[in-house]
């Protein structure tokens, strides 16, 4: 059993869903990363294949 002191150590993931996506459309489009993460941000379609429900003005979290 975890104690509350080691539970809270690190960032909180990212969601799995996301990242899987970013990688699969980079890697389809032939992207760099920057490139994927403002395309991401522009296209409604790939902010739901990432599991979006509402539309995002800004990178992901952690993305620069």
């Amino acid at each position: 059993m975890l104690t509350a002191q080691k539970r809270n150590r690190g960032r909180p993931a990212t969601d799995t869903r996301l990242i899987a996506g970013l990688l699969y459309l980079q890697h389809a489009f032939g992207l760099s990363d920057e490139e994927v993460i403002w395309q991401w941000v522009e296209n409604p379609y790939w902010l739901a294949f990432t599991g979006e429900t509402h539309l995002q003005t800004k990178p992901p979290a952690g993305a620069r």
